[in-house]
């Protein structure tokens, strides 16, 4: 997946946004794919919450990956704390 993602981004000609909408196991996955990609097993390194924000940078000339924003989740916990859920706080 990893060399997919970087053989993509270099054949770009513009920049590009993308979205991807996925629960926990498939977000834990691609950060491993991407940034940690010798990684076989559980996804140990990640706490995502639900419905959290993880923007990252594949820059396109070199491939290399920088996060702009890692599981952020302010428009649920300035609305109602209770509404977290993915790990204990």
């Amino acid at each position: 997946m990893s060399t997919q993602v970087r053989a993509t981004a270099s054949g770009l000609k513009d920049s590009r946004n993308v979205l991807v909408v996925a629960h926990y196991d498939f977000i834990s996955a691609f950060l491993d794919a991407v940034l940690v990609p010798e990684t076989t097993g559980e996804f140990a390194r990640w706490r995502h919450h639900n419905t959290a924000v993880t923007v990252l940078d594949v820059e396109q000339a070199t491939g290399d990956v920088a996060f702009m924003k890692v599981n952020a989740a302010p428009h649920i916990y300035e609305a109602d704390e209770g509404l977290l859920s993915g790990f204990p706080l």
